[in-house]
């Protein structure tokens, strides 16, 4: 799966599902295509409620947002290319910048006009250009940040860039935050890499034009500057193409140069045929698993130390050749991957129904299944009929383009929360997991017999969920999306408890609340991730749910964590943006906008006032 770009409203193609050039306009009730039939444009009125009930005690009634920019007076930001990633805060004594990666440019913003206080141009060689599309990972005082490069040839008419105009190169670079250039000690990096395949005699090279650098990065500490990975799936997943992870060691950088920073790597489908060029691997079960979730690799800190999750997409899943398409995977720093799974137990792997003993087995994969009792995965489209989970995965181009989030139980018991494309959210245990403790519905899969899913390929849920809280207990928030007329989705509160067989979620609240018009007419495309900040005692939970391709506005979206309800439901600027994270600072939310994938790009904030 990938997902990058997609023009206009489609979806970027980086990981599953990916950038295809189609548009997606769905009908409105009153027969309008796109926007948001019935839901009000003045800021903080609630269009419909959560399905959650009453929330007791003193609680917030309603929040407004005073857009600080873009205005009139304040017009703030707006670059050529589209702003991708998610936007950072760096505070410095005293003060505070919002920094944005956008196109061949880091740019720090002032946080209450908008108005550009420097910027960072990325280098390239000759007559080629930066594009970064990822969100980059502040360490220290520096920012690091990866970008491909693409010739000024490859550009057009558009008011931007396309992810998918030819990649050059893939590259790292290190930018001083007090300096407001290029940190000298870390000379930029160009990423290449050669390990063996699963077949003996024969090897995988990383192909930069064949990689694309989605997924946000994260770093890692230890006793010195610590590491940085860099991650990757392909636009379209257009082959051959595999999921890369690079670690690069910032100490190694500092004092060895460029040709010390990678001091690892992970190839997540050793296989070196993947078909003939060019061709598409989005409905094949052939090299694959692209680390292309926009959210990036998640961090679980230790008492031993740091370990990263990855979220590899769809691809080839054969745990005895060591390919891990279709999975989750347990990374320590430092150290050569080790799978934990029991390789007599996974002698003769079934790769369309993986066996119990061998998935369970695993110490360090996650391999998503069907657990005994529960329902088939059946679309009612009918276009599974008769097939087991990963063949119709294959067929719909699911899983992919989430990543999980961790969390406890009362208890203590340490778990992973891993939404997929087909509308399931995965229970997974912290410690070994080929543990499944529990794989919940949240919505139907995308179109029906009569009923055609616009972008059957694109799922029903590509985020990272959420974490808020509410009188102690852990209430999670996944985003959900639609691109049919007939299904309800929107944005799940889901308790999570010591059940009687274990850790399970409980759907708290939904919104909108089920079975209603809403419930069917929003949330039918990808929206942002969701971001939680507290007011007073009440958590809310922001997120942005993007305008559809005749250019309506999008909507910022605020609810209270305990019950769901609309504290705020305000009309943007702009269209909105999918898969960036909403950042809050000081009781202003900043919000990226794309008027289409191509650009321009812009940044909006609003100020909250709880009421």
């Amino acid at each position: 799966m990938r997902l990058i770009a997609f023009s206009s409203l489609l979806v970027l193609a980086l990981g599953p599902g990916c950038g295809r050039d189609e548009r997606l306009s769905l009908p409105r009730a009153d027969g309008g295509a796109g926007g948001h039939a019935g839901i009000p444009g003045g800021g903080g009125v609630p269009a419909s409620g959560g399905s959650g009930g009453g929330s007791g005690g003193e609680s917030l009634a309603s929040l407004s947002a005073e857009r600080l920019f873009p205005t009139a007076a304040r017009p703030g930001l707006e670059e050529p290319d589209c702003l991708f990633g998610s936007p950072l805060v760096y505070e410095s004594t005293g003060s505070s910048q919002i920094l944005v990666a956008v196109g061949e440019h880091v740019i720090a913003v002032d946080p209450e006009t908008g108005a550009e206080l420097h910027r960072v141009k990325l280098p390239a060689d000759g007559s080629e250009r930066a594009f970064v599309i990822s969100t980059p990972v502040i360490v220290g005082h520096r920012l690091v940040v990866a970008y491909h490069t693409t010739l000024a040839s490859a550009e057009t008419a558009k008011p931007g860039r396309d992810v998918m105009d030819p990649r050059k190169q893939q590259r790292v670079a290190v930018v001083d935050l007090t300096a407001h250039a290029l940190d000298p000690e870390f000379p930029p990096v160009t990423l290449s890499a050669s390990v063996p395949a699963a077949t003996p005699g024969e090897s995988v090279t990383f192909r930069p034009d064949r990689a694309l650098q989605r997924a946000a990065l994260v770093h890692v500490p230890d006793k010195e500057l610590g590491s940085v990975f860099v991650t990757f799936g392909n636009g379209r997943d257009l082959q051959p193409w595999h999921g890369w992870s690079f670690e690069l060691s910032l100490s190694a950088w500092q004092k060895a140069g460029a040709g010390g920073a990678v001091v690892r790597t992970l190839l997540v489908t050793p296989e070196h045929d993947c078909g003939p060029e060019g061709s598409s691997g989005s409905r094949a079960r052939i090299c694959g698993g692209g680390l292309w979730s926009p959210s990036g690799p998640l961090r679980l800190d230790g008492p031993t130390g740091s370990e990263l999750v990855l979220a590899a997409g769809n691809g080839v899943l054969d745990l005895e050749r060591g390919d891990y398409a279709n999975t989750l995977l347990r990374v320590r720093p430092g150290e050569t991957f080790d799978s934990g799974c029991d390789a007599a137990a996974c002698k003769g792997f079934d790769r369309d129904a993986p066996q119990n003993a061998c998935v369970e087995s695993c110490k360090n994969v996650f391999v998503p299944r069907i657990p005994a009792g529960d329902p088939p995965l059946a679309p009612e489209s009918g276009v599974c009929d008769g097939l087991p989970m990963f063949p119709c995965w294959e067929k719909l181009d699911y899983v992919g383009g989430s990543s999980p989030i961790d969390a406890e139980t009362p208890n203590g018991k340490r778990v992973l929360a891993y939404p997929t494309k087909d509308g399931h959210v995965y229970l997974v245990d912290a410690l070994h997991f080929g543990t499944l403790h529990q794989r919940k519905k949240l919505v139907d899969v995308c179109g029906k017999a009569g009923h055609v899913c616009q972008a059957d390929w694109a799922g029903m849920s590509v985020t990272q969920p959420a974490k808020a809280e509410v009188g102690g207990q852990v209430v999670l928030v996944v985003p959900t999306f639609m691109p049919d007329t007939v299904h309800d989705a929107g944005v799940f509160g889901l308790d999570l408890v010591d059940g009687a067989n274990g850790p399970e979620l409980r759907t708290r609240w939904v919104f909108p609340s089920p079975g209603t018009p809403a419930a069917r007419q929003r949330f039918r495309w990808h929206p942002s991730r969701a971001t939680v900040a507290r007011f007073g005692t009440t958590d809310v939970v922001f997120l942005v749910e993007p305008g559809t391709v005749d250019q309506v506005p999008g909507r910022l979206v605020g609810l209270a964590a305990d019950d769901g309800r609309a504290l705020l439901d305000e009309q943007l600027a702009g269209r909105g943006f999918r898969f960036g994270k909403p950042l809050h600072h000081q009781g202003v939310l900043y919000t990226p906008s794309c008027k289409s994938d191509f650009g321009p790009g812009s940044l909006e904030a609003h100020r909250l006032s709880a009421h």
